[in-house]
């Protein structure tokens, strides 16, 4: 009886040193702006792709990119070289029936074509995407 006591001590102690991160890739927080033709983009969402591991998404608004989440919110995206996609539609979802048109190129939509980078590195980085037709 003693030693499972000590056994399930044990493992409650390991357990609890363990935080939520533990194990999960590093990320750093980014800031910036988002225009389209010159002008801040209204409203939008954006996601930063790595090369391997869990994508980081934020919602961008009057231009610019708001607080970005990977696993936690706002924890910011992962650190690397990473793609990154931009979306913006005329109306949001109200249900899956919702007919959206895109006031943007799809393009920036898809990783493979939308041709946006960014190098995230710890600390908070600072980025700029000018979009154009």
């Amino acid at each position: 009886m003693v030693r499972q006591c000590l056994s399930l001590a044990l493992i409650c102690a390991v357990l609890v040193g363990c935080g939520s991160s533990a194990g999960l890739a590093p990320t750093a927080k980014v800031e910036g702006t988002v225009t389209y033709k010159g002008q801040p983009l209204a409203t939008g969402n954006i996601v930063f792709y790595p090369a391997n591991g869990r994508s980081g998404s934020g919602e961008i608004k009057d231009g610019k990119i708001g607080s970005m989440t990977t696993f936690e919110p706002g924890d910011g995206v992962p650190l690397g070289a990473n793609k990154v996609t931009i979306q913006a539609f005329d109306k949001p979802v109200v249900d899956m029936n919702t007919k959206r048109t895109s006031v943007i190129p799809t393009k920036y939509g898809d990783a493979n074509t939308s041709d946006l980078k960014a190098d995230i590195k710890a600390g908070t980085n600072k980025v700029t995407f000018e979009l154009k037709d």
